[in-house]
């Protein structure tokens, strides 16, 4: 053996100039996660959601049916106060989007569909038919929905919506 190839096999392995990028990237990471972290941990602590107004039902089961509009099955305590037919108006059913009211109410479904921008209607057999303010995903958009009465008795507990 030469003294050339002793000396170069009891050298340290240096880093080849592909090595370079890899350590690059995992620099990056580190520092982009050591700023993620605490911020995360901070809003974690501090995030209150939005509570719901005293008496109303949050909406759940929210699917897309077509266009703009969504569809919920609202609480059964609801379902007295649903419209009978398409062309009835007396529900005083009213739905919210964080605090603030949606409407027009009692739209009609193609209407829902094609402008949405807050339309709603609900009625028997077909439930609660709605779309967001800015006709934008409820699932995604990260706001709250909810149904009241504004009606209701306060003096009891139960649901009674008068129209």
């Amino acid at each position: 053996m030469s003294t050339a190839d002793t000396s170069t096999r009891n050298r340290p392995v240096l880093m080849s100039l592909s090595d370079k990028p890899i350590l690059t990237v995992l620099r990056a990471t580190a520092v982009i996660y050591a700023i993620y972290l605490p911020i995360a941990l901070w809003l974690g602590h501090t995030y209150v959601p939005l509570p719901a107004p005293p008496g109303a039902s949050p909406l759940y089961g929210i699917s897309h049916t077509k266009g703009y509009a969504f569809s919920s099955p609202l609480a059964y305590s609801f379902r007295p106060f649903a419209d009978d037919k398409l062309d009835d108006q007396g529900s005083p059913v009213m739905l919210y989007e964080d605090n603030k009211p949606l409407g027009p109410a009692h739209s009609d479904d193609l209407d829902i569909e094609r402008i949405g921008k807050g339309r709603y209607s609900y009625r028997k057999g077909v439930g609660l038919i709605f779309s967001t303010s800015d006709n934008s995903d409820p699932a995604a958009n990260g706001r709250h929905y909810w149904v009241d009465c504004p009606n209701k008795s306060p003096l009891t507990s139960e649901l009674r919506c008068d129209p």
